[in-house]
């Protein structure tokens, strides 16, 4: 019988397996390439850009930054090529490998990127104003043990910005799911717990954890909608499914956050530490490298 600890190596694993040369590192490296043509490739990037928007209106030059999760380096690179004090942190050496790679692709010394584990971070409390963390709580198996460390590095003040994708979307665009909810809802029964890598996130229990170890909301991005679904598989292709996306968010979505927030496919929460909050002792870990070192990865 495997002990929780056993399975918790294999998770880590296949995480890495995921993200290698040899699984899907050389996808995510060529959806920020080019403009491909999948549907999820377009949320995406429509996120990175959303994300680099927000650091542009509210950060200065002089803000700490990290990217958690900085993968084949989609926002990092333009962060650190626009003069932005950015520290990159993935669990992946193949991702870094190509976040060099691009970094050095537009003039960008390849340095400040750093191999590590985003459960226990090698900086000290209150270290930066900004963490970025992007689809990652989706690939950890406890992302409690995240969110609690985004809470001790960030400086009062500082907002994090938490993207995942929401179980939701899939439920809306599916009516054999919709069904099932539907049933759940009325003899009030939770939704199944969803366990595998990779995974949509309820939004519910994301904002419940987020409140839990004392970060505080502040805003909140809705990305996508669809495609449509019966028993799970797509009915329309990628150049059709996009279009609804985007016509449907500007005729429907956009005039709800509310909506947008239940239903949208990639979900994107700002939070905020507040003025004067300190991590809590039992959640410390030792620093062992420093943010504003240029010489740490």
């Amino acid at each position: 019988m495997t002990n929780r600890g056993d399975s918790s190596v294999a998770w880590k694993e296949e995480v890495l397996h995921r993200f290698s040369t040899d699984g899907d590192a050389t996808k995510w490296n060529k959806m920020y390439g080019a403009e491909t043509g999948t549907f999820d490739d377009h949320f995406f990037r429509i996120r990175r850009d959303r994300t680099l928007a927000f650091v542009a209106e509210h950060f200065t030059k002089d803000s700490k930054l990290l990217d958690l999760g900085c993968g084949a380096g989609p926002v990092i690179t333009p962060l650190r090529d626009q003069g932005y004090s950015c520290v990159g942190l993935d669990y992946s050496a193949d991702m870094l490998g190509f976040s060099r790679q691009r970094m050095e692709s537009v003039g960008v010394r390849p340095d400040r990127l750093i191999r590590g584990d985003s459960t226990r971070l090698p900086f000290p409390d209150d270290s930066f104003d900004g963490v970025i963390c992007l689809g990652v709580i989706s690939y950890i198996r406890d992302y409690t043990a995240v969110l609690k460390e985004i809470f001790r590095i960030l400086r009062p003040g500082g907002t994090a910005i938490i993207s995942f994708r929401n179980r939701f979307n899939l439920i809306l665009w599916d009516p054999w799911q919709t069904l099932k909810l539907c049933v759940r809802s009325a003899l009030r029964r939770p939704l199944a717990p969803n366990t595998h890598i990779g995974r949509f996130l309820d939004y519910r229990e994301v904002d419940d954890r987020c409140r839990a170890v004392g970060l505080q909301y502040h805003d909140f991005w809705g990305i996508g909608f669809g495609p449509l679904r019966v028993f799970g598989k797509r009915i329309l292709p990628h150049r059709l499914a996009v279009p609804f996306s985007d016509a449907f968010t500007r005729g429907v979505a956009s005039r709800s956050q509310g909506f947008e927030r239940r239903f949208s496919d990639v979900s994107v929460w700002l939070y905020r530490k507040a003025t004067g909050a300190h991590a809590r002792e039992g959640d410390r870990v030792v620093a062992t490298a420093d943010p504003s070192d240029r010489s740490a990865a």
